[in-house]
């Protein structure tokens, strides 16, 4: 077996193929290097939105994530579609609000401390219905869960909309 470099254990056939899979590393480098990332008219790209986010609450600033509620039982199906949002004012301290066919639930939501993706939003009516919602932030900004009125209206939440 003749060797390709002297001094060294490296063959011809050897050389080849660390030239061969060098170059094809190089290739694949560049082209990671080319992607398109499509960006929501008017929006941020999620990490820009996460990263505010955390800067505002670390500035004592308060941030707000609205939401939808859409009816998953035959009851909730006469409230319609809702809203809903949670205005954090400190780390420790959100507001919730929501707003279901011209009814009003104000309270306020938490988030686990075990759990810091999980969250519990309460909230009551003037006529004295109550609303729970238990969901999850997938990002700082966008996350999704279920929500229960006292009389059995059910709605999935979808938080970021």
């Amino acid at each position: 077996m003749r060797k390709y470099f002297p001094n060294t254990s490296l063959t011809r056939a050897n050389a080849q193929k660390k030239c061969i899979t060098a170059g094809l590393l190089t290739v694949s480098l560049l082209i990671t290097g080319c992607y398109v990332v499509p960006v929501p008219q008017g929006g941020e790209l999620g990490r820009n939105a996460a990263k505010r986010h955390a800067a505002q609450l670390a500035n004592g600033g308060s941030t707000r994530l609205s939401g939808r509620m859409y009816p998953s039982n035959q009851r909730a199906n006469a409230y319609g579609v809702g809203t809903a949002s949670i205005v954090r004012e400190r780390a420790n301290h959100a507001v919730f609000t929501a707003n279901l066919s011209g009814k009003t639930f104000t309270g306020e939501a938490t988030r686990s401390a075990s759990h810091p993706k999980q969250g519990t939003a309460n909230g009551t009516s003037s006529d004295g219905l109550y609303l729970n919602c238990q969901y999850e932030m997938n990002t700082a900004v966008r996350g999704s869960g279920t929500c229960r009125v006292s009389d059995g209206a059910t709605f999935s939440i979808h938080i970021g909309t």
